[in-house]
């Protein structure tokens, strides 16, 4: 949590299991009071909660950690926040974006890879945004429902690939610089920008 008069950072030398529960808030009425989580070495294996608020005034939020979730992982996002990484598999677990914020998922690298599959459980009504130039690996059929986080691929160029992607009936997903090279089927909203 953000104090009174400093942001915060945690570094972790080696990959860890969270079981509990992370949250990283600023509590405090003065913006601009960052929180960092930094896994330099390893993976953090999230198998309970990681959450991102703003009980005070606001700032920046960032896993630096390549993360792979379990069925019973859950990032839970309410306040903007970014996941710096080279490799993060949600084809397991939930990510839940509230209205108006956004998760960022950053390439560390060029080689960086996503995974989402059928397991995936994307809800809320924020949105994803794929930043960087990176892959999104698609373990098993994916599908964006109208209750799905809506997907934005507009900061950067992704490449998708694996099984198949389906925009369905209320889904929405959005491309700019980005190939697909896995079956797609749209009956929802694609946007290219």
């Amino acid at each position: 949590e953000g104090t009174v008069g400093s942001s915060v950072t945690l570094t972790v030398a080696d990959g860890f299991t969270n079981s509990g529960t992370i949250r990283m808030d600023n509590l405090y009425a003065s913006s601009g009071r960052s929180q960092t989580l930094n896994v330099t070495n390893g993976t953090l294996i999230n198998d309970g909660t990681i959450e991102t608020r703003r009980s005070g005034a606001g700032g920046t939020q960032t896993i630096d950690a390549d993360i792979t979730q379990t069925a019973n992982g859950l990032i839970d996002v309410y306040q903007d926040a970014t996941i710096r990484s080279l490799n993060f598999d949600s084809s397991l677990g939930s990510i839940n974006v509230e209205t108006g914020h956004t998760l960022t998922l950053q390439a560390e690298t060029s080689s960086a890879v996503v995974t989402l599959g059928s397991s995936s459980n994307l809800t809320g009504d924020g949105r994803i945004l794929f930043s960087g130039n990176q892959t999104l690996n698609l373990a098993s059929p994916f599908e964006l429902t109208a209750t799905s986080v809506a997907l934005d691929f507009a900061s950067g160029a992704i490449t998708i690939a694996g099984a198949d992607l389906t925009v369905g009936a209320g889904g929405s997903l959005v491309f700019r610089n980005d190939t697909v090279n896995s079956n797609f089927q749209n009956a929802g909203t694609f946007r290219a920008e």
